[in-house]
């Protein structure tokens, strides 16, 4: 049991880091393309302060911190994911 624990610890760890990094990241990536034809620039600075308040506002009255950092974090992953898919990424 203790090895689960540990390995949940570590999960919410990670993705307590991952989650504010993707945050700052999608900021600056929305900064970066705010002068391009496609609306991603807003997109992204919207599900990241979307994110953000979400975690601070909601979150807590529902999951505990650590797992909302988690649950955060995917939702990140995700959408980055459905940006690749619809702009026509290919992994060559």
């Amino acid at each position: 049991m203790m090895l689960f624990q540990g390995l949940w610890h570590a999960l919410k760890v990670v993705s307590a880091a991952m989650f504010w990094l993707m945050a700052v990241a999608l900021v600056w990536a929305g900064l970066a393309l705010m002068g391009s034809d496609s609306h991603w620039g807003w997109t992204d600075i919207a599900v990241a302060i979307g994110l953000v308040a979400a975690r601070g506002m909601i979150s807590p009255r529902f999951v505990p911190g650590g797992a909302s950092y988690v649950i955060g974090f995917a939702a990140q992953i995700v959408f980055l994911v459905i940006a690749a898919v619809l702009t026509g990424y290919k992994v060559s």
